[in-house]
């Protein structure tokens, strides 16, 4: 009894510190439009959270701990119109600098809206770093982390395996949340011992160089997974996707089935002030037309096996010349 407390403590107290080093943060320059002066004490709040800052001396501020996703930014002072950044991404382990442009007022005039751009390229970052994010995979035609990856320059996937830069197999390494999921014991697809919902997938960053010193593990990449939290607003979704639209040995529309079905389900919201959700479900069905070895292979009645020619079934019945021993 005791060990299960123990056990269930460390989770609940890991837990918070596994997710909390997924999070992004966000800084930025709070400054005058008409003459470029730094701000003091202008408000910064991430609507549909409970993070915010206010700037310093030099107009400066810093917003720690705030999970990946899109946000809009607001940004207030006295005597200046309120100015709001949407679609602001923030990815986890990165810093995003966005800044602000006030414009003062002597009347009460609308707030600003902008809509911010993700650079191409993230100077803030000390490493190569390729990301893929909920929106991108959301237009892939394509189900799988494995095979979100391969999209990657330098990453090639052959016979269900991974080589990244032109490492060998089993060089990748697969973290979750800021957690191991690589699997100790398999290569390739196979080593990747955690599977993620692709639609509980916030973000997916492949690391080919530079590795930061919380990682390690790996000579090719770090397969990086962060998945989704959830937010202000409740949101429910549910897909189905299937070609099981013909009978087994039958055609739809001149195309043979496969019998796949896929069904995917999610959930997300708020729970109470400072706290959210977010649940995936899935359930996955091949049908498998082909007959598979579920037992050892048995020996059992091989000497009156039949032989084919050619296609065509021979009048000799064939016996074997030597015996088989199981144990060697």
């Amino acid at each position: 009894m005791f060990r299960n407390f123990v056990k269930v403590f460390a989770v609940l107290v890991l837990l918070p510190v596994l997710v909390l080093a997924q999070d992004g943060k966000l800084r930025g320059k709070v400054t005058d439009k008409e003459s470029g002066e730094p701000l003091i004490g202008a408000n910064i709040l991430v609507e549909g959270t409970s993070h915010g800052a206010s700037t310093d001396v030099n107009g400066e501020y810093v917003i720690l701990s705030v999970p990946a996703g899109n946000y809009t930014v607001k940004a207030s002072y006295v005597g200046y119109a309120a100015t709001t950044i949407n679609n602001v991404r923030v990815n986890s382990n990165i810093t995003t600098t966005q800044d602000f442009t006030l414009s003062s007022t002597s009347v009460q005039t609308k707030e600003v809206v902008i809509t911010a751009e993700r650079p191409l390229i993230q100077r803030n970052t000390t490493n190569t770093v390729r990301m893929t994010t909920q929106e991108d995979i959301k237009n892939l035609p394509l189900r799988g982390l494995a095979s979100i990856l391969s999209l990657n320059a330098g990453v090639v996937r052959q016979d269900g395996n991974l080589y990244v830069r032109g490492g060998r197999l089993g060089e990748v390494a697969f973290f979750v949340d800021g957690a191991s999921a690589t699997n100790p014991f398999f290569a390739g697809d196979n080593r990747e011992a955690v599977s993620i919902i692709q639609e509980a997938i916030e973000d997916v960053q492949l690391q080919t160089g530079g590795y930061t010193a919380e990682f390690g593990g790996a000579n090719s990449g770090i397969a990086r997974t962060t998945t989704r939290t959830g937010g202000s607003t409740y949101k429910f979704s549910v897909d189905y996707l299937t070609d099981d639209f013909a009978k087994p040995g039958k055609t739809f529309l001149g195309t043979s089935a496969f019998g796949y079905r896929n069904v995917v389900a999610t959930a997300s919201g708020p729970i109470v002030a400072g706290a959210t959700f977010f649940v995936a479900a899935q359930s996955n069905y091949l049908r498998d037309r082909n007959r598979m070895f579920l037992e050892p292979f048995s020996f059992k009645g091989l000497t009156t096996d039949e032989f084919y020619a050619s296609g065509n079934k021979a009048d000799t019945i064939g016996t074997f010349a030597e015996t088989f021993d199981k144990t060697n």
